[in-house]
């Protein structure tokens, strides 16, 4: 079995990803805002779930997508999941 770190070893950062997630949180929390003041509550379920989504995301995008490359079958397989 391979340590972790040949995995993480490929992993580049992406601004391009980054920029979009900070982007959706920023709209988002603009929506959010502009919700209370209309007199609409969010909840506490949908704004955790659209949050942990996202983080899920950038995860796979920014952080696992270079090194899933590693793998062509293992690249495969998550491009199948994803669409």
């Amino acid at each position: 079995m391979q340590p972790i770190i040949v995995y993480l070893e490929p992993w580049e950062f992406s601004p391009a990803v980054l920029i979009t997630c900070i982007l959706l949180i920023v709209a988002y929390v603009r929506g959010l805002v502009l919700t209370k003041h209309a007199g609409e509550a969010a909840g506490f379920w949908r704004p955790l779930s659209f949050f942990v989504g996202l983080g899920l995301i950038y995860h796979v995008y920014g952080i696992c997508g270079r090194a899933w490359a590693i793998n062509p079958m293992t690249d495969q397989q998550v491009i199948g999941l994803l669409t």
